[in-house]
């Protein structure tokens, strides 16, 4: 069975896969925006949901995929959470934990800080997942009108990603075979990346080596415009969706505005 890596794109008749790139995007944008307007629990948690159910239902993602692409973001979150919890000033005292005081709004402004980072590395989990690289690239140059050598700068920079995990699965599988086992625990895994890193990095070179010979073989950048075999362009749907997302995010943060909704932030803290 060949090796299914987290960061790539993955071709699927899924919703967000039929979805052209540039409402793709725009969603992320806009729904990043909405994590970063608030400081309180219960919004983060509500995008979260919203999220997660684009994840699975519209990207056919399942709960095991997208732990696997983002659970050493999730620790990290969840490390986040409680050193906040227990370094920040609160006002509301909630209860005490080896001597020292826990409070309600510290928890909810250090809770929601965590929910968005998770939430931010989820729905860029997804964007890699759902879009192709190179369909991103034309859509930026066609729809955007951004220049096309830096659209494909963008591509590169997608295509390294899976680049960088596809080579450090060969180089462990490769030291595997030459007897080299992986160490177990905390200091294990610092000492397995140690020794992987070197490695790594020159495979990684090497092949961006290729990529750019490539690219200048083909006379890339030679000319201010080019052509495209295939054309990306957002529809009647796509264009529907981004207005409607970006006046959600006007809506949401007009709402904050004018106080409907709290902002959550840490008084002591600002």
């Amino acid at each position: 069975m060949p090796r299914q890596m987290s960061f790539a794109y993955r071709d699927s008749h899924s919703w967000l896969n039929r979805l052209d790139p540039v409402t793709k995007f725009v969603g992320v944008i806009a729904l990043t925006f909405i994590a970063f307007g608030t400081y309180i629990y219960w919004a983060q948690i509500g995008l979260a949901v919203v999220v997660f159910a684009l994840a699975i239902v519209g990207g056919r993602m399942s709960l095991a995929h997208i732990w696997r692409g983002t659970w050493y973001f999730a620790v990290a979150s969840v490390g986040f959470f409680f050193v906040q919890s227990w370094t920040l000033p609160g006002t509301q005292p909630w209860f005490e934990f080896l001597g020292h005081q826990f409070n309600v709004d510290t928890m909810n402004f250090a809770f929601s800080l965590a929910v968005r980072i998770y939430i931010i590395f989820v729905l860029s989990l997804i964007f890699v997942r759902t879009t192709n690289p190179r369909d991103l690239a034309v859509a930026s140059v066609q729809v955007l009108r951004v220049p096309y050598r830096i659209a494909y700068s963008l591509f590169v920079a997608l295509r390294i990603i899976p680049l960088i995990e596809d080579q450090f699965a060969t180089v462990r599988a490769a030291q595997a075979v030459r007897g080299v086992g992986i160490d177990p625990g905390l200091r294990g895994r610092i000492r397995n990346s140690v020794r992987y890193a070197l490695p790594v990095l020159v495979g990684v070179m090497r092949e961006a080596n290729v990529m750019v010979l490539s690219m200048e073989s083909r006379a890339f950048g030679a000319y201010p415009t080019r052509t495209f075999v295939d054309d990306v362009r957002m529809g009647r749907r796509g264009i529907a969706i981004s207005v409607g997302l970006i006046a959600v995010v006007v809506i949401w943060y007009v709402l904050i505005g004018l106080g409907v909704i709290s902002a959550g932030f840490l008084h002591n803290y600002q």
